[in-house]
């Protein structure tokens, strides 16, 4: 099996690159997706011999290479994500299971984070996921997302539908400052709108004290403080709420599902970063 580009046709099919990958790829013409390819399931397991080990290390770095000149740039940071084929279903989101790392530069230190996440289904904390579940062991070497790093300056998780009260007439949004890795850690605790689907009014407005934020670093992620000023400022402005708003409402419809998202905002620019089916409505 062959490296696979976000956008591409054979990249849409879930049973390849797992759900993660498939939907993003199905999104990427439409939407302002960062630019990635992705490493099918059991990618590594297909050699047979130490050179066939060092052939698929180079296509991976070749596939790194044309990533960075795409996006015009020779120390190209990425996100390195899974995508196992049970993952971000419409019962089980796996959200946090398996690794991610984030920022990554350099050839080598790349080919060592794929591998990495891609046998991070035998990991404890994700084989204690799927028990709980009831869901059956999976060993093999999951799909890998590699994505252009977005240095997002405020990101967020929203749901076109609200997840707390069960209200399909609301948007709940959560935003914070810097990477969104301070929200799904729990890090920080992000600001909350509640946007009204009728007449796109915004309900509620929580901003709350947030005194941390994560940043890309030289090779990976740091926590860093917020400047005192923005501390309790909130994070996210109403024109942007506004789009992310809309872009919940043409992903909703056009998925025939409420769905759960990942983005970020960098230099003005909204980035669609993830996109799943609600699992706890």
């Amino acid at each position: 099996m062959n490296i696979l580009w976000l956008g591409e046709k054979q990249s849409n099919n879930s049973s390849l690159v797992g759900s993660k990958a498939a939907t993003l790829s199905s999104l990427f013409n439409d939407y302002n997706v960062p630019l990635g390819f992705i490493i099918p399931k059991n990618y590594f397991l297909e050699s047979t011999s130490t050179d066939g080990n060092v052939t698929k290390d180079k296509k991976v770095s070749e596939s790194y290479k044309k990533l960075s000149s795409l996006v015009d740039t020779k120390t190209l940071g990425v996100a390195i994500r899974s995508s196992s084929l049970d993952e971000d279903g419409s019962s089980s989101s796996f959200a946090g299971q398996h690794d991610t790392f984030l920022n990554v530069k350099g050839e080598s230190n790349i080919v060592k984070a794929i591998i990495e996440c891609s046998h991070s289904s035998s990991t404890v904390r994700a084989s204690k996921y799927r028990e709980r579940l009831n869901i059956e062991s999976n060993n093999a070497q999951i799909p890998v997302i590699v994505q252009q790093m977005i240095p997002s300056e405020v990101s967020g998780v929203a749901f076109s539908s609200n997840p707390i009260t069960k209200n399909n007439n609301e948007v709940f949004i959560s935003t914070s400052w810097g990477l969104g890795e301070s929200i799904v850690d729990g890090i920080v605790t992000p600001d909350n709108y509640i946007v009204d689907k009728g007449d796109k009014s915004i309900k509620l407005s929580e901003i709350n004290h947030k005194d941390i934020m994560i940043l890309p670093s030289e090779n990976g992620t740091v926590e860093s403080e917020v400047s005192p000023n923005m501390r309790g400022q909130s994070s996210a402005s109403d024109a942007q709420i506004s789009e992310i708003f809309d872009l919940l409402i043409k992903l909703e419809n056009q998925m025939k599902q409420a769905v759960d998202v990942e983005f970020g905002y960098y230099k003005g620019l909204l980035y669609l970063l993830q996109c799943r089916p609600i699992t706890t409505l």
